[in-house]
């Protein structure tokens, strides 16, 4: 028997995210929740997402980061392919 206990998570804060009540959507039998944003943007996340520290912000927190950090570590190597006719570059 499944149980239909819900954690109540109105007014908390977790990350960015303050959550403002209960959405009407529900996906597998999982409450989601409507939360605002630092930034101003309003979304909805899993309850067990806010809890377990998985979803912190709309969004935003990604967007700061890459912006700050200039997609340092989001960039993925380069790779120069050679051939015999550019043995002056390897010289």
């Amino acid at each position: 028997m499944k149980s239909t206990f819900q954690i109540d998570e109105t007014g908390k804060k977790y990350g960015r995210l303050t959550v403002l009540g209960i959405s009407e959507k529900k996906k597998e039998g999982k409450s989601h929740w409507l939360c605002k944003c630092d930034c101003g943007n309003e979304t909805e996340v899993i309850g067990y997402n806010l809890r377990k520290k998985i979803t912190r912000s709309c969004g935003c927190l990604l967007s700061d980061h890459q912006r700050r950090y200039s997609y340092k570590y989001l960039k993925k190597p380069k790779f120069m392919l050679l051939d015999s006719d550019d043995e002056d570059i390897i010289r």
